[in-house]
């Protein structure tokens, strides 16, 4: 048995942010995010399908590195600052040659600093509504997380595996209203894996997903407090009162396919392809019952596909493709109008190459291409836009060992395009820059550094640049 154990310090400090009408969910998957000679592929589709857990092999990869790519520009319900504090454990074990159970527990602790209005713990989901009252202030959000794992392999050919998530947060702002939130987020999934053969899989899954999220508003002099029902970026309903709230509550599904193969000519690959639908529905209450305030639907359908071509033991040639598919509507059900319509369709293609030393210097590098189109319908406001976004980007990244205690990384992404899907920014150039320092105290001990810096150049109302940094230490402690 193996105990893990992960404390992250999250620093970010944010500043000269604007943002375009364009309030879509943002995520961007140009690369792979890790810096090191590993292939985790294995742990991509994890997520997708717990029954991949079987070939964990006791190699647990730390969280905090997905934080490399959330991006907080400040649009304007965005915190100024985000400090966080982690603490994670994490046990793996092998109850025999074919069952593995892998255990989680995290315990999450996150302030945003100077938080504009928005009472809700995500003002930019996707939906059209949003509750706000009329001041800016700290939040602070914490609570634990609890994921349990379990694969087997009933059959030769036939492995499977089960999940259960279960997390809590609870939400405070400092400030006026004084909203106390209660969010609860609560998974469940099965999956199966067929081998066809050594060299080739096929897996299986499906998740449900329950979210939901409550919001108390209360003034301290027990004087009525002002809060506003957001129904698009401008029509809002006065709710004042000396007790308000709204409740939120997302339910979705996703299905996944999955598949794995090697060849004897040096050429492995894969890919995750998936479909996700999911359910708002947003509710106030009175003195009798709850009122529903309005419905939002989202649906999604995601493909990546994953190549590479190995030359040699030491350098190989990797291709990535990817499609992204979002839609979603929103409406008030009172006289069963539509507010807002949007889709958007994201495909990605890059090419590059890696060479591995062993137990010395890993180092890659890729060059692609990324189209989005949006389509947008603010029904409310009249506004209607249809905008194509075209980027090429080039990524170097490598990764040196030092000596037996110490080593450096680095990557480097730049971005050129006509428009930033996420920024709106015009005639954009985007440099995104990481270096990470590890240093190893001793086969059990391992400090990890990560330094981030986010740096824009394009035409944005008359502002010419944003900026980002960010800072992650992370602490690894092996029994």
């Amino acid at each position: 048995m193996k105990k893990f154990l992960s404390i992250i310090l999250f620093f970010l400090v944010s500043k000269t942010f604007t943002f375009g009408q364009t309030n879509y969910y943002y995520f961007d998957n140009n690369l792979p995010i890790y810096i090191g000679e590993y292939d985790n592929f294995y742990d991509i589709y994890q997520y997708s399908n717990p029954a991949w857990n079987i070939y964990n092999n006791d190699k647990l990869i730390s969280t905090s590195r997905v934080s490399f790519y959330d991006i907080k520009l400040r649009r304007k319900y965005d915190p100024r600052e985000i400090y966080t504090y982690q603490q994670r454990f994490d046990q793996i074990k092998h109850l025999s040659k074919t069952s593995v159970f892998k255990g989680t527990a995290i315990y999450n602790y996150t302030t945003y600093k100077n938080k504009y209005r928005s009472l809700l713990y995500n003002p930019y989901l996707g939906d059209a509504f949003n509750f706000a009252d009329t001041t800016s202030a700290d939040v602070n959000y914490k609570g634990p997380l609890v994921n349990l794992l379990y694969s087997f392999t009933p059959l030769d050919k036939i492995t499977l595996g089960a999940n259960l998530s279960y997390k809590i947060k609870d939400g405070l702002k400092t400030k006026y209203t004084y909203g106390e939130s209660d969010l609860i987020d609560m998974n469940t999934a099965v999956g199966m894996i067929y081998n066809f053969s050594k060299n080739f899989n096929l897996g299986f899954s499906y998740k449900y997903n329950y979210n939901k999220e409550k919001i108390k508003c209360s003034d301290v002099n027990l004087l009525s407090v002002e809060t506003y029902l957001f129904r698009g970026e401008i029509y809002k309903v006065l709710h004042q009162d000396m007790n308000v709230g709204e409740e939120r509550i997302l339910e979705g599904n996703s299905f996944s396919v999955q598949n794995k193969f090697y060849t004897n000519v040096g050429i492995d690959g894969g890919f995750i392809a998936s479909y996700q639908n999911a359910d708002l529905e947003v509710t106030i209450p009175n003195s009798t019952k709850k009122v529903i305030e309005g419905k939002s639907s989202f649906e999604k359908i995601d493909i990546s596909f994953n190549l590479k071509k190995r030359f040699s033991t030491k350098f190989s040639l990797p291709i990535d493709i990817k499609y992204i598919m979002n839609k979603s509507w929103s409406l008030n059900p009172a006289n069963n109008r539509t507010i807002w319509e949007w889709e958007t369709y994201r495909t990605l293609f890059s090419v590059g190459f890696n060479y591995i030393e062993e137990n010395s210097f890993y180092t890659e590098a890729n060059i692609g291409y990324k189209a989005t189109y949006a389509d947008s319908s603010k029904y409310m406001e009249g506004k209607f836009s249809e905008n194509n976004y075209n980027t090429g980007f080039i990524t170097l990244q490598g990764n040196k060992i030092l000596s037996r205690k110490i080593s450096l990384g680095c990557k480097f992404l730049f971005q050129y395009g006509n428009k930033d899907f996420f920024t709106a920014a015009e005639e954009h150039k985007t440099y995104n820059a990481t270096i990470t320092a590890n240093y190893n105290m001793n086969e059990n001990i391992l400090f990890k550094l990560n330094l981030y810096y986010y740096y824009q150049e394009g035409l944005l109302e008359n502002k010419k640049t944003n900026n980002l940094l960010g800072c992650y230490l992370t602490i690894f402690i092996k029994n």
